[in-house]
């Protein structure tokens, strides 16, 4: 969700924890966000023919709004695990 991302990424940069970026409200920080989100869709149809807006390209999405980098973490490898056995 663009909103839980940009709270997130605001959050980090006024502690510090991204100092390459600037914003001065959660407001500025989505409108951004979503700039970049639309840059790097037109980016990859451009140059890779592939929407990647349409999920249906992708065999493993994970919503992380609530899941911790472990988490996401095992669910790649036990997804992944699960492919190397042909399920």
């Amino acid at each position: 969700d663009a909103d839980i991302a940009a709270h997130r990424i605001f959050n980090d940069i006024q502690e510090g924890k991204r100092s390459e970026e600037d914003a001065k409200s959660i407001n500025q920080t989505l409108i951004a966000l979503k700039r970049q989100a639309e840059d790097t869709r037109s980016r990859y149809w451009k140059e890779y023919g592939i929407d990647i807006g349409n999920l249906k390209s992708f065999d493993l999405i994970i919503a992380s709004d609530e899941k911790t980098t472990e988490e996401i973490t095992e669910i790649i490898r036990s997804r992944y695990r699960a492919w190397l056995q042909g399920s």
